[in-house]
């Protein structure tokens, strides 16, 4: 009789065995979670967007805009200005105005003619070929215009039409140089000595004698 002998029993490492849970002493069950787990579970919850019209403010709690009182005034002194204020177009307007009161300066000539009447301040500017090119010519037509522009308040009297002839010189002088030339130069025009040459007398020259310079006869 053949006795069959038991196969040894093989002892697996503890390492190798699965984790099973195993009781805690208050009778709960620990496990170990996974990293990438806890992780994909830990997500803000998505953000519920509201209507565009209400945007959960109350109303009337919104800041006001920000005020900006220096530009509020230059803008309601460029209005006052312009409503106070004409442009020159017509030829013999030009004409007129070169009849009267006369102040060269550096960057420009300033004529100016009183009309004897309470009208408003019309003004006028010519800048010919041969200040320069196309772009050079306007270039000098806005800085005489922002001069004009920034005048102050009764510099330019009521009843009066100005001219101002552009020159060269008034591309690259300092724009502060032009503001102070355009007050010296009102101020010549309209002084007591200018008072019948304003009216259309001889400005500076003697009567009778013709003057050498052609006036402009209007913009170009």
């Amino acid at each position: 009789m053949i006795v069959a002998r038991p196969r040894p029993l093989a002892l697996t490492p503890a390492a190798s065995l699965p984790y099973k849970p195993h009781a805690t002493a208050n009778g709960e069950q620990a496990r170990e979670a996974d990293l990438s787990t806890q992780q994909a579970g830990a997500q803000a919850p998505s953000r519920i967007s509201r209507p565009h019209q209400d945007q959960g403010w109350p109303q009337g709690d919104r800041r006001p805009a920000c005020a900006r009182p220096q530009a509020a005034q230059r803008l309601k002194r460029a209005r006052a200005l312009a409503s106070a204020m004409q442009r020159l177009r017509q030829r013999k307007d030009f004409l007129a105005v070169a009849t009267g009161a006369r102040a060269p300066v550096s960057g420009f000539v300033l004529q100016a003619l009183n009309r004897r009447e309470n009208g408003p301040v019309r003004v006028g500017f010519t800048v010919s070929r041969k200040v320069g090119t196309a772009v050079e010519r306007n270039r000098v037509r806005r800085r005489l215009r922002e001069i004009v522009r920034l005048a102050p308040p009764g510099r330019l009297r009521p009843g009066y039409d100005y001219v101002l002839i552009g020159r060269r010189a008034a591309l690259e002088l300092p724009f502060r140089r032009l503001v102070e030339d355009f007050d010296r130069a009102l101020s010549r025009v309209h002084a007591p000595s200018s008072a019948g040459s304003s009216a259309g007398g001889p400005t500076g020259r003697r009567a009778g004698k013709r003057p050498t310079a052609t006036p402009h006869a209007g913009p170009r």
